[in-house]
Parts: structure tokens; sequence; C-alpha cells
């Protein structure tokens, strides 16, 4: 199955081991340990999609961790924003860090993230220009955002919510999966984890169409 595959397998073994989270598709590992959640407020099990559950956020939800400490360097989020064309207050996607090493965060009435993402962001597997693209169109009815930068050490972080506010900066949609790797991802790697993503919540339609895993899934 080869490394990326048997990443994506320990990472499920060990959450079902756990029990923790398997509904939220939640990855996040630090040399083979889990990183601890620490806090889950009015997140509601009732998405859907592609026929698999997920979780809703609102505006007021918050999934807040800790870590000793947790070194971040990419992420991959399957996400959708579902309260319209903008972002109505700052709504935090994941967030964390010192001075925002992290930040996800959609901009106070605009359809772009807050400030360009610290290092580059893909969108469907395109190359995403936060400056002049709206993210906001590329994920409503699902998408899949990927970070890379370079690492940083984190001691907090917060999924569907901005890390340092406790209110009204939720993100108002569904979240359905997020992996988090302590290091960088080859292009090659970074391929299989979008077709994974993409076939496993139905978003293959929205692959570039040169994109190697457009029409197949990398993991039977």
């Amino acid at each position: 199955m080869g490394y990326f595959g048997e990443v994506i397998m320990k990472m499920e073994i060990m959450l079902k081991q756990l029990n923790i989270m398997m509904l939220l598709g939640l990855h996040l590992l630090q040399q083979d340990t889990l990183v601890e959640i620490m806090l889950l407020e009015n997140i509601q099990k009732s998405g859907i999609l592609n026929e698999r559950n997920t979780m809703t956020f609102s505006i007021n939800s918050r999934m807040k961790g800790e870590s000793n400490p947790f070194t971040y360097q990419e992420c991959y989020i399957v996400c959708s924003w579902d309260n319209g064309n903008i972002f109505g207050n700052y709504a935090g996607l994941f967030t964390g860090g010192v001075r925002y090493a992290i930040q996800l965060l959609g901009g106070q009435n605009t359809d772009k993230f807050y400030t360009p993402p610290r290092g580059s962001i893909n969108v469907n597997g395109y190359s995403h220009n936060n400056n002049t693209e709206s993210i906001i169109t590329k994920i409503q009815n699902g998408g899949i955002i990927n970070q890379s930068r370079t690492q940083v050490i984190l001691n907090g972080w917060a999924i569907g919510s901005q890390s340092d506010h406790t209110d009204n900066r939720g993100w108002v949609g569904k979240i359905a999966e997020v992996i988090v790797f302590d290091t960088t991802q080859t292009q090659e790697n970074r391929a299989k984890i979008e077709g994974y993503l993409a076939h496993k919540w139905g978003l293959e339609n929205k692959l570039p169409n040169n994109h190697t895993y457009k029409n197949s899934t990398p993991i039977n």
C-alpha cells in the first residue's frame, strides 16, 4: 500500500481504538501520538456530505485543542461554507499558534480569507490566490483546502473558530475531515491525499481534469 496508505490506515486505526471523533474523521498526529482535544462546544453531528456524516459548526461552535507541543506544517480540510456568499464576521476554520501561525480564517464581510494564509494554499487541487480569488465559491457544497508552510511549533489550536476568541467567530457550515502533518508532503503524496478525500466525500468533479486521481481513488 505504500507510505500514504499506511499513514491513513494508522491514523484511522488509532482513532478507532481511542474512539475519538471518528464522525469528523479528525487525524491530528505528532510522531504517532494523537493530539489531545480539550474542548468541544455547540457542534452538531447533523451534517451530510456525499451521504456521509459530518460535523456542523455554527457561529459559536468550536473545537479547541492543546499539545505539548505540536509541530505543524501541512493540513487538508474537507469543509463547506453554508451561510451565503460572504463571511459576515471573522469565521475561523483552522487557527492557532503565536501571531496566527495557522490562519485559515474568513475575512469580515468578504469572500476571502482574512489575510493570505501563511505558506501556500490549494483548493480542490488548484493553486489558490487569496488576494484575487474567492474562497467561498470554491467550497460551497464541499471542497478540499490544503495549506503548507514552514514548520511551526504550536501550543494550541482551534477548528471551527478563531483560537483566541470565545464567541461569534465560528465557521458556519460543515467540517467533514481534517488531516494534519508535522512534515510537508511530496507532490505525489499530496495528489494521493487529494484523491483520497475527493472520492471519499464526492468531490472528484472539483479536481482538475489532469489530476492523477480525477477518475480513480488511490486507496481501494
